[in-house]
């Protein structure tokens, strides 16, 4: 996994993020769990990364943004960016301040902002969306999550040059005569670099590929025709990848250093306070982030719950809508986990 940030903090870290303030009483602050960029006089409040990003990468923030009213020829947006041309996200206003009119559009500043892609959003949400920002190769795609039960959807897609310069993620409140108060949160981005330049994974979804099959006491599965069975499409392979990205600790598998949620290494720490919060995100974090299962769930509705855990065992209750097949399936299910047995997934009734 890469870096992840959820701003629960008291103070923004400075060895992570930079703020940027231009013009007098505007404001960057955590307040509630939320990086808080409140531009309410002309000029903008940001903040970008320290560190640049290399290769492959996706980058995805959620954003809530209030915009005000102004006179005509006023302007206030705010935008998520990253060095690739400048290539990002914006929510725009208009000087009306009529909540109807936001609209989130992907932008590239190379030149004069130019729209490759527009999405109106709903009066009702408050400009709340999910932005994420990727690079596969010299292909850029910008899609969002407008939280509205549809999923994602792609803005625009299109190739840049074919050299990987690092880039760096920003996100800003600009006021051009309107105010706007931008909330960030579960700030994400994986960094990916390619070992085969040029070359795309030939799956449906970008994963470590195909997998031998496990029955529920953790042994290898006969297939009919009496060979090993592998893990069919859909929501078995998901499931068993689940498991196998939660049991793994970062730096076992081969070729792959960086595979794996490394719950095992939080037994021992149950008498600690914040234990099962720190397990449950630990697991939701994994979930939503790594790429071996993350293209394939709805990062917004993935929930993580203890049930029970010991020294030496652990029960987790997960909740998720899961893309199968180009539909949208809900499941739910339990992930126990021992020092001293396999892990086991258990189906319930899925989630209505």
């Amino acid at each position: 996994m890469g870096f992840i940030d959820h701003f629960d903090g008291s103070v923004l870290d400075a060895s992570r993020w930079r703020t940027t303030l231009m013009g007098e009483g505007n404001s960057v602050a955590l307040e509630d769990g939320k990086v808080v960029l409140s531009a309410a006089n002309q000029g903008v409040a940001g903040i970008s990364r320290n560190m640049d990003i290399s290769g492959d990468f996706t980058v995805s923030v959620s954003m809530e943004t209030q915009i005000g009213a102004g006179e005509v020829g006023a302007y206030g947006f705010s935008f998520l960016i990253v060095g690739v041309d400048n290539f990002g996200f914006a929510v725009f206003g208009d000087p009306s301040g009529n909540p109807a009119a936001l609209r989130l559009v992907h932008l590239r500043f190379d030149a004069d902002p130019i729209s490759f892609g527009e999405i109106p959003l709903s009066p009702s949400n408050h400009g709340r969306a999910v932005m994420e920002l990727n690079r596969s190769g010299n292909v850029l795609t910008c899609m969002a999550d407008l939280l509205d039960g549809c999923g994602f959807r792609t803005l625009a897609s299109f190739s840049v040059s074919p050299e990987p310069n690092p880039v760096r993620p920003a996100m800003t409140a600009m006021n051009g005569g309107i105010s706007v108060i931008a909330r960030l949160d579960d700030y994400s981005e994986d960094r990916m670099t390619s070992r085969l330049t040029g070359q795309i994974a030939p799956y449906a979804y970008p994963n470590l590929g195909c997998d031998l099959l496990l029955d529920q006491d953790g042994d290898l599965a006969i297939a009919v025709t009496g060979d090993l069975a592998l893990t069919p499409n859909g929501r078995v392979c998901l499931l068993q990848d689940i498991a196998d990205l939660l049991e793994t600790l970062p730096g076992v598998l081969f070729g792959h250093s960086e595979y794996g949620a490394g719950i095992g290494r939080l037994f021992g720490e149950s008498y600690k306070p914040g234990f099962v919060r720190h397990v449950e995100r630990a697991v939701r974090d994994a979930l939503i982030n790594d790429h071996s299962v993350a293209p394939r769930l709805l990062s917004q509705t993935v929930k993580v719950d203890m049930e029970k855990f010991s020294d030496t065992e652990l029960s987790v209750a997960i909740a998720a809508s899961a893309i199968s097949d180009g539909q949208i399936v809900p499941l739910n299910f339990v992930w126990q986990y021992g020092l001293d047995d396999v892990s086991r997934i258990f189906m319930r009734e899925a989630v209505q």
